[in-house]
């Protein structure tokens, strides 16, 4: 199987390093930039990479480091699966531009923070591809450029988001073969059938931890402190409004308390929200507080704690 992973940030090396080195696929990797990464000292961290190379420290503490290829024409054209793991912001314009060298039979799955995205696609990958979602749960840091530690063990979430109409053959909802592939490279992956629903719930997870965690510079575990409590309930009722309008159900206290309980558990963990903001870069805040904004206005509804944190976090963010 030919697999491209878009992306060599933290979970699109997660992905890259775990392909290349426990399954028997051909791995590419688009970077960003699309160029290729020169010879490089890590002295900060005690890591040397070389041209195509990323160093990898696994969640156990042992570092390695992998050579990869970067995609060109060619892997794009065969490509069998890509698993993009561009950021939100970044992800339908990739795709949109590459669309033209894709196959009708490649299928593509959006590995990314918030939504938005499956709506900002092209019509034409939308009509001749399928399309996935996969939601982690696995935490992952990008050291430098070169280096990403595996700093929590999770799990994925896959489910389909469109097919190509296929009634005779009945294929829309079955499970790809890749899954498999997936699963055994870095487990666990599990099929779902109700992925929007799972979407939502993370968006709502987000919209609470990432910008309160960015704008203040915590870690995940202060969120749990009363301080923030009426803020975090106020989100919450707005998120639950969003939804309802997207025929999803979400309670308000349950996106309190599920919240709280993923922060407590993460406690120790920098949000990637705070990580964009420490590092100068872009964040994701407009796909997740501004997802709910913008259904705000265009529903009628208020949506004015979710308006300050997203102000607040742009006015820290590149």
């Amino acid at each position: 199987m030919n697999v491209v992973v878009l992306g060599n940030g933290a979970i699109g090396s997660l992905w890259t390093y775990h392909l290349k080195r426990f399954s028997t696929a051909n791995v590419s990797i688009k970077t960003r930039s699309a160029l290729c990464i020169g010879t490089a000292t890590d002295t900060a961290n005690g890591t040397y990479a070389r041209k195509n190379s990323l160093s990898f420290t696994c969640f156990h503490g042992l570092s390695l480091q992998i050579e990869y290829t970067l995609a060109d024409q060619q892997n794009l054209q065969n490509a069998d699966l890509i698993i993009s793991c561009l950021k939100s912001t970044e992800t339908a314009s990739a795709l949109n531009s590459l669309s033209n060298l894709l196959s009708n039979n490649v299928d593509i799955v959006l590995c990314h923070n918030g939504l938005g995205v499956y709506e900002a696609l092209s019509d034409e990958l939308k009509l001749n591809n399928r399309i996935y979602a996969m939601l982690t749960t696995h935490g992952c840091f990008r050291a430098s450029k070169h280096h990403v530690i595996h700093t929590g063990l999770g799990h994925c979430d896959v489910g389909l988001l469109t097919s190509p109409v296929d009634k005779e053959n009945n294929k829309e909802n079955q499970q790809p073969a890749w899954l498999e592939l997936l699963n055994h490279s870095l487990p666990s992956v599990y099929w779902s059938d109700d992925i929007k629903a799972k979407q939502w719930l993370k968006l709502a997870i987000n919209c609470v931890i990432n910008p309160i965690t960015a704008i203040h510079k915590i870690n995940n575990g202060k969120v749990t402190e009363n301080v923030f409590r009426q803020q975090i309930e106020a989100v919450a009722e707005e998120v639950s409004i969003a939804a309802h309008t997207q025929g999803i159900q979400l309670v308000p206290q349950d996106i309190v308390s599920t919240s709280l309980e993923v922060a407590k558990k993460t406690s120790k963990n920098t949000s990637s929200m705070l990580s964009d903001v420490l590092a100068n870069r872009e964040t994701e805040i407009t796909n997740i507080n501004g997802y709910i904004c913008e259904l705000a206005k265009q529903y009628g509804f208020s949506a004015k704690a979710n308006q300050s944190l997203f102000e607040q976090v742009k006015s820290l963010s590149v």
